[in-house]
């Protein structure tokens, strides 16, 4: 794995007292091809990680200061500019409010849109610069284009679901899988004819993540406390587990190293593991403060 490009500006916030800070619990982990893994908190803190094949350490932070509970992040170059788009939603004691908001990898507040419903999961599709979102509280998927102001629109339903989370996309097949996280479901929607199949099921699928040929995908599964891998070609297969079940506590968010190396961030360990794929080996592991 080659050494990590930071997409951070001079103007993030840089801790000088890294090591004195309070942990952080990531619900999110995302990695440019070649960039930093940027790592969102459940306090709405941003970390800037750069990592290597035997170390690692937090570059850099800003505050997403967010009202609410975020929920996920998604990354996407917008203009040939690096963005990250945050989930959170709240209430207002009547109803609910979610929100997506783009933010430079600086930590300037680009746009915000809302929606009446919970934001769930998160996705950018390169090819048609567009960010899809889950609703939790309903079984749709809703889309938003960061060029535009409008409102986010409605894409589709995944019919038979429960309560929506976790996101990935096949941009080249215009395909999103999609988990739910009350039946442990993963399915996969055409988006092209909005037809809705079932990949699997797991305990809870808490973070998707495809591989670079989009024939593997990974699933962070937080109840069996381990990673599992689903073949998306040939004959159903049952999916095969990439460490041991309860490797880590609450696997929380998954993002590429290298095409064999997995990061896995886990939420109550408050830490990023380094995973070999060829062994299911956890090389190290980093805590994030």
């Amino acid at each position: 794995m080659k050494r990590v490009t930071r997409f951070l500006s001079a103007a993030l916030v840089f801790g000088a007292g890294i090591a004195l800070q309070a942990a952080v619990h990531p619900v999110s982990a995302v990695r440019p091809d070649n960039g930093s893994v940027f790592v969102l908190g459940a306090d709405g803190t941003v970390l800037a990680v750069n990592l290597s094949l035997n170390s690692g350490s937090v570059a850099g932070r800003f505050s997403t200061q967010t009202q609410g509970i975020v929920t996920d992040m998604a990354y996407g170059a917008i203009g040939g500019q690096p963005m990250l788009f945050i989930g959170s939603s709240f209430s207002t004691g009547h109803a609910v409010v979610g929100r997506v908001q783009e933010f430079t990898t600086a930590g300037r507040l680009v746009n915000t849109w809302s929606t009446s419903h919970v934001v769930a999961g998160l996705t950018f599709d390169p090819a048609r610069q567009t960010v899809y979102f889950t609703s939790g509280d309903t079984p749709e998927v809703y889309a938003i284009f960061p060029d535009s102001k409008a409102a986010p629109h409605f894409v589709a339903e995944v019919t038979g679901s429960t309560r929506l989370g976790a996101l990935a996309i096949d941009s080249a097949g215009q395909r999103l899988y999609i988990g739910d996280q009350s039946q442990g479901a993963v399915y996969a929607m055409n988006l092209l004819n909005h037809a809705v199949s079932r990949i699997g099921t797991v305990g809870t699928p808490q973070a998707l993540l495809l591989d670079g040929t989009a024939r593997q995908l990974y699933v962070a599964d937080s109840t069996r406390r381990q990673v599992v891998a689903f073949a998306l070609t040939g004959a159903a297969a049952q999916a095969h587990a990439i460490a041991p079940p309860g490797s880590f506590p609450a696997p929380a968010a998954l993002a590429w190293g290298d095409a064999q190396h997995l990061i896995v961030a886990d939420q109550t360990a408050g830490n990023l593991s380094l995973v070999d794929l060829s062994t299911g080996r956890i090389l190290y592991q980093l805590p994030l403060r």
